[in-house]
């Protein structure tokens, strides 16, 4: 007997041991998940954080486009209604916008000229300056030109 009290108390040291391993295991199991969550809200409070800031910042620029189509809207407008001639043309010298006083002096609907080259519909008085020198200027920073149809 006392050969197999000696095995009992072996296996009751044993499963001692063993439920204060699991013991340990399951507490710092826990703490270890307590510590992601723990992180786990630090990394969602930073990118709400960062969020919050990409959105002010995106309400700017949405603030700044639409006052910039404002302005825009505004000078369509005033070209459109105004009583003097306005054309536009692209980079290629093709007419992009012919408004109505066009229309009356020229003769011509809006949606006859859009999209033709200015070149072939109008002479255009350069003045003094050559053709060249116009379109190299109108290449630069100011897209602008005053002229007279002939």
């Amino acid at each position: 007997m006392s050969h197999r009290s000696g095995w009992n108390l072996r296996i009751d040291w044993f499963v001692i041991i063993l439920n204060a391993l699991f013991f340990v295991l399951t507490t710092f199991t826990q703490a270890m998940s307590r510590k992601k969550v723990e992180i786990s809200e630090k990394i969602l409070i930073i990118a709400n954080k960062k969020l919050a800031a990409q959105i002010k910042e995106k309400e700017k620029l949405s603030a700044k486009l639409l006052e910039a189509l404002e302005r825009v809207s505004f000078l369509a407008t005033i070209a459109e209604n105004i009583a003097d001639p306005v054309i536009s043309t692209d980079n290629d010298s093709n007419i992009t916008k012919w408004n109505k006083a066009a229309e009356a002096l020229l003769e011509w609907k809006s949606d006859e000229v859009i999209g033709k080259n200015a070149a072939g519909l109008l002479k255009v008085n350069y003045m003094d300056e050559g053709r060249d020198l116009i379109f190299e200027f109108l290449k630069g920073k100011k897209r602008s030109w005053l002229g007279e149809v002939i």
